[in-house]
């Protein structure tokens, strides 16, 4: 089904160049403008390398949107189209591909949506290190403490290396980053006693060890305003601790939630872990994800000024981009998943090449080109002087050919299947279930608030059947019989994945 061009199969240049080191920074749900706020670090890297204004995403959503970074193939050749899938054996990933051709890989993520589904079964497949973090959403400082020991650990070792460093601070929930302001605590109760205190003057996940005997107990959190409690679990010497909420509920704004719970003798002590956050109010959204985003960018500039200081800045290609972006209002949406339109898709995209890359300027001619999460690998393979993997869907900046770009969201996350094609003039959204289409000039619209379908149609007048036709086509290899378990559908429903 030949919907989109293949790469060009030109050999790569600098094949016989001695290897650099390769670091991809991805800031999960950063959209291409900021939101407005201020990105000192990655303007900075910008001016190192070669900012790509026309970069989009193939889904609004992390791990179809990050195997497409990875594998150079679209979502529905992949077969993973929402989150917890296995990544296919057969779709050959960056990772793994460098591994075969002598790279040390590592990797940090900060987001649960990217936890395989098993070992070797997502896009951690070919990493010789795979940190998830410590909780469902890892804060960028804490990332970094922890790529500090990692950085020096590849520094020392032998040969070239792929460093993925993941960030997730703009991801929702948004932090407030106002600790410094009036305090506004929540309080955990055992039958009554007072066992822990948090602040929901920042997100945060709060721990305590509860003196709790054989027998039945209510355990309670409350505040003077309304929470939500996005993940909570109690364990004892068995493991998890049944649990029955008899007020509130997990993902709802509540001033308190109560549940009760029953331990056995000679179970040992019973662990807390509680995932709790306030609750904003939407016209404080946009600049509480800027603060976000500002904060993200300062992690960002911390990672960088760790390879500067360690002397390996200059001799590594560096590729920063975003999954995907985020809603803050626009078309009555906040968040993403749910629709095709720009502030969801337009991602930033910095590429620099190692110092004196001879490609350097063929890149900068390339800056204004509509550029797709499926071109990065094969771009990064030439910048490598490595051959390419098989099966790429993707062209390489270095050897450019136009052709418009696909994106798609699916059941179940997104209430709707939505597929579009554009390029730098024209979108066309496919909505399969009632097959009606929305064609948007982007040139005179950048908003996407005019549909011209009826109009302009003629100007594109291939794409409807195109889109009809991938509608038609089950997505591509995805493993069958393999399902998100019961603890994997909970952390995603803790990151607002409410389909699963």
């Amino acid at each position: 089904m030949a919907l989109l061009a293949a790469c060009s199969s030109e050999p790569p240049p600098g094949a016989d160049a001695a290897p650099d080191h390769l670091v991809v920074i991805v800031v999960d749900t950063l959209r291409a403008d900021g939101g407005g706020a201020e990105m000192p670090a990655v303007e900075a890297l910008a001016r190192d390398g070669v900012a790509f204004e026309a970069a989009f995403a193939h889904a609004p959503i992390t791990l179809p949107s990050h195997t497409a970074i990875f594998s150079s193939r679209h979502p529905f050749l992949t077969g993973v189209t929402n989150n917890a899938q296995p990544v296919p054996h057969q779709v050959p990933v960056l990772a793994e591909w460098l591994a075969q051709n002598g790279y040390r890989t590592a990797a940090a993520v900060s987001l649960a949506s990217l936890w395989p589904i098993g070992a070797g079964r997502g896009v951690d497949r070919g990493f010789d290190a795979w940190d998830p973090g410590p909780h469902l959403l890892t804060p960028g400082d804490e990332r970094n403490a922890d790529l500090d020991a990692r950085l020096d650990a590849l520094a020392a070792g032998e040969g070239p290396f792929f460093l993925f460093a993941h960030y997730a601070d703009p991801h929702e929930p948004y932090n407030p980053h106002d600790a410094d302001g009036a305090a506004r605590p929540l309080r955990v109760t055992l039958d009554g006693q007072p066992v822990a205190e948090a602040s929901l003057t920042a997100m945060r996940t709060v721990e305590a060890e509860l003196p709790a005997e054989p027998g039945e107990h209510v355990l309670e959190l409350a505040a003077g305003e309304d929470f939500r409690l996005r993940h909570l679990r109690l364990e004892d010497s068995r493991g998890e601790l049944a649990l029955v909420l008899e007020e509130g509920a997990l993902g709802e704004a509540a001033p308190r939630v109560r549940a009760r719970f029953t331990v056995a003798p000679g179970d040992g002590p019973v662990q807390l872990t509680a995932w709790v956050h306030d609750v904003p109010p939407q016209e404080a959204i946009p600049a509480r994800y800027a603060a976000e985003v500002a904060f993200a960018d300062a992690a960002v500039g911390r990672l960088l000024d760790g390879l500067r200081e360690r002397g390996l800045y200059e001799t590594s290609t560096i590729v920063f981009t975003s999954d995907h972006g985020e809603a803050l209002g626009e078309h009555g949406c906040f968040g993403h998943i749910v629709n095709l339109y720009d502030e969801m898709l337009h991602v930033p995209l910095v590429i620099k090449p190692a110092r004196g890359h001879p490609a350097t300027r063929r890149l900068r001619a390339r800056a204004d080109d509509l550029v797709g999460h499926v071109d990065l690998a094969p771009t990064i393979l030439d910048l490598l002087g490595l051959p390419r993997f098989d099966g790429v869907a993707g062209t390489s900046l270095l050897a450019r050919a136009d052709h418009p770009l696909l994106a798609e969201t699916r059941r179940p996350e997104a209430p709707r299947d939505l597929l579009a094609l554009r390029d730098l003039r024209y979108k066309l959204v496919y909505d399969v279930d009632l097959d009606s289409f929305e064609l948007y000039d982007l040139s005179t619209d950048p908003e996407e608030l005019v549909n011209v379908y009826e109009q302009r149609i003629h100007e594109r007048s291939s794409w409807p059947a195109r889109l009809r036709e991938l509608a038609a086509t089950p997505p591509g290899v995805a493993a069958p019989g393999i399902s998100p378990d019961t603890e994997i559908r909970a952390r995603l429903r803790a990151l607002g994945y409410t389909g699963q």
